[in-house]
Order: C-alpha cells, then structure tokens, then sequence
C-alpha cells in the first residue's frame, strides 16, 4: 500500500468503528430515512442504489463481488434480491467487520489494487463510489477486469457528461486536504479507453437543474412521496449536464450487455415497487454490538488467492498461508485481512505494463491510449488551491455548462434573467410535485 492508502485505511477504520457505546453509524441509509445514525443525504443514496439494482436487474450472473462495498449494503440487496452468492471487500477492516454483524456477509478486508481473488471467479463484480477516491484508479479497474468472468459494473458520482474541459475546471474545485477526499474525475473517453468501445453508460439520477441536495435537505417525507422521487428522478439515464453521475457496465469478450433494462418495454412495473419496497425498508433496527461477527467461510478459498503470486491459499486455524510465497494472512473475528506485501512504490513499469496488459486484451492498439488515460489519473499530485483559484473555477464551469445547455437562445436569455433577478424556474422546485 502506497502512503495515501495507508492514511485513507486509517481513517476508514475510524469511520466504520463502532462508536463507545456499541452504537454503529452507518455509511449507508441502513435505518431508513431521516435517522440521526447514518449518514445525510438518504434519498440521494437511495436513487442511486435504485438505479443500479435496476441496471443489474438486466444481467445474467450467479456470484457477486463488491470491491469497496463498505458495511456490504449492496452485497446484501444483490443478494437477497437476486438470489446470488454475494461477498464484499473494502480497504477497512472495520467495514468488513460491521458486514458479518449487520448481514452475516463475508467481508475481506483487502487493498484493490492487488485483490486476493483468482482469475475470474465472480461472474459480477462491482466497484461502486471508489474510484474517484484512488491515487491509482486505472490499477482497481483492471483487476476488476481480472476477477470478473461476465461483468464489471462501476458507479461513480465524480463524471464529467461534457469531457474534457469539465474535467480541468472541476479539478480546480477538488480538495484532498483528508484521506478520503475525491481525487479524480472521470469521463466517458476513460471508460471507452479502458473497458472496450461495447459499454452500457447510463446516469445515475436527475440533478434538478443542479439543486438536488437543496431540494430534499431537512424535509420530511412520507413513503409515497418517497417512492415518487426516486421514480420520477431515474427514470432516465441520459448522460448530460441535467444528470449526476454514472453507471457502467462493461463485459468480458463473449458476453452480450443487453440494453438499458429501464426502457419503458422491457422495465417491470412490479419488480422496481419491490426494489423500492426493499430499499425503504430499515436494515438496522437495533445496536449491532447486539449481533455476533460470523465465522469464516470456508467455501471462499475456493476464489481466493495470493494478491502477490495469484496462487491458492491454505487455510490454517487462524491465518491463510501462502506455500508459494510463505506469507501468512490473519484471520481476526472471520475477516481475512490479506493485505498485499509492498516495498512502497506506488508504480513502476513492471506494474504499469501488466496492467495495461490486462486491459488491452492483447489488442497493440489500444495500449497507447490505455496508457495515456492512466498517466491522467494517477499520482499524487497536490489538489490544494488558492480560494480565489476555486471560485474562479467555479464560475467557469457554471457558464460553461450554462452554454452547453441543449435549449435555444431564448430559453437561456430567460433563464440567466430569472438566474440575475432570483427567481427561480417552477420546473427546478421539486416541491411542486410532491403535493
């Protein structure tokens, strides 16, 4: 693990602690809505997690991984909802554990960039809302590619619909002053570039005219109008400056991605109350201290192996051994913590090529660009500027996204009029809708 790693491991650990009292404070809306014990911004996670269960929904796949699943909220709805063999791994060993108490998962506390998984032994693996967290991004996407044998599915918040230019101005704006700050963006290019030109993107919701946070903040809201939300709000998956963040679904040579499953004939009326009856529903009722940390299961050293040679483990009491490089990995309370062995470099072109590798799929022609986009988002280059370079970004982007607004002339001279004058447009006051 690389310096930033290691901070960021520091401070998930901390974050998925229980607190003195025994009492958890979930990453995830696990108590439903309006909770004092979890998080802010519940509808938010809601309709993203809505959106991907729909996506998956439109997938084949009998087992399924979730790198950086957190306390495993997604591995245990993919689970339960699709009736699959579901395991969940994260950087923190803290998460992992909170995942075996809350939903009797199996959680492996590992670093991505070097998983501890054989060669495709998930028919699905998922890496939601981490990448943009990473110095080394393009490293966890291919191994994700390596341990998938059907799917790989990414979500991030951090995309950029308008490419390049959003990308530099929102730089500007990142901060990584903590260890779990975003470090990148990402736009549709990079995932063409690294997963294949065969990719389904899709966006995660509407923004509301960019004022989706504000809308929800501090209001109570019954199921029904709930539900309405979140409907009304992912009902399309357009990739623009109207949409936040993204979806994508790339897959292994051979496997066919079907179409978005939300197009009006093929989406079931049925199945997405029952996705949302189940996301409404608390997961976390009581005080987890209440609940005993699971055992290990046995029946994952069929996947797992070395992070360092890929060969299979050995199961021995308490720790996996690696015969082949004679490593020992504990196992505390059921988690595996296999944690790669590292001399501390963050990259070298041994790593950088094998990678690139991976992804290429053999094809010479896409190594170059392969390569380009990982110079893009790698390192640890510093993201802290001045106020006055913030702002000003800030502004850039807000006209830039004002002029790439698919509306004529006119409806952008009325807007930036309403804009000036503070009034704003009835279409963007959600609250309209849910009398």
């Amino acid at each position: 693990m690389n310096n930033h790693t290691e901070k960021a491991k520091i401070w998930l650990d901390r974050r998925f602690s229980k607190e003195i009292d025994g009492h958890y404070y979930s990453h995830q809306p696990l108590y439903g809505i309006n909770s004092p014990y979890q998080e802010p911004n519940a509808i938010l996670r809601f309709m993203r997690t809505y959106r991907l269960l729909q996506i998956l929904g439109g997938l084949e796949f009998n087992s399924f991984l979730d790198v950086g699943g957190g306390e495993g909220y997604i591995s245990a709805l993919a689970k339960e909802l699709f009736s699959v063999t579901a395991h969940t791994t994260d950087l923190s060993e803290e998460a992992c554990l909170r995942a075996g108490e809350i939903f009797d998962l199996q959680g492996i506390a590992t670093d991505a960039t070097q998983l501890p998984f054989q060669d495709e032994s998930y028919d699905l693996v998922l890496c939601s809302e981490v990448i943009e967290h990473l110095s080394s991004p393009v490293f966890v996407i291919s191994e994700l590619v390596r341990v998938a044998q059907k799917y790989v599915v990414i979500t991030t918040a951090e995309f950029c619909p308008l490419g390049e230019f959003e990308r530099m101005m929102r730089l500007f704006i990142l901060d990584d002053s903590y260890p779990h700050a975003e470090r990148n963006y990402f736009t549709y290019d990079d995932f063409r570039v690294l997963l294949g030109d065969e990719i389904l993107c899709s966006s995660q919701m509407s923004d509301l005219g960019g004022k989706l946070f504000q809308q929800f903040a501090n209001k109570e809201l019954n199921q029904i109008q709930i539900k309405k939300i979140i409907l009304d709000l992912t009902k399309t998956g357009k990739l623009d400056q109207n949409h936040i963040g993204v979806i994508v679904v790339a897959s292994k040579p051979g496997i066919k991605i079907n179409s978005d499953p939300t197009d009006a004939h093929q989406w079931d009326e049925d199945k997405g109350n029952k996705i949302l009856d189940m996301l409404l529903e608390p997961r976390l009722r009581d005080n987890p201290s209440r609940r005993m940390a699971r055992g290990f299961d046995t029946t994952l050293l069929d996947k797992l192996a070395c992070p360092t040679c890929k060969n299979a483990l050995l199961y021995r009491g308490d720790s996996l051994l690696c015969p082949q490089c004679n490593i020992s990995y504990l196992v505390r309370d059921g988690v595996p913590l296999i944690y790669p062995v590292s001399d501390g470099r963050v990259l070298t072109s041994t790593t950088s090529e094998s990678v690139i590798a991976i992804l290429s799929r053999g094809d010479l022609s896409r190594a170059a660009p392969i390569r380009s986009v990982l110079k893009k988002l790698h390192g640890n280059r510093p993201l802290h500027f001045s106020r006055i370079v913030r702002s000003a970004s800030r502004l850039v982007l807000r006209a830039f996204w004002f002029i790439a607004r698919p509306e004529s002339i006119g409806k952008k001279v009325g807007r930036l009029i309403r804009l000036v004058t503070k009034k704003q447009l009835e279409s963007e006051n959600y609250g309209l809708f849910l009398d």
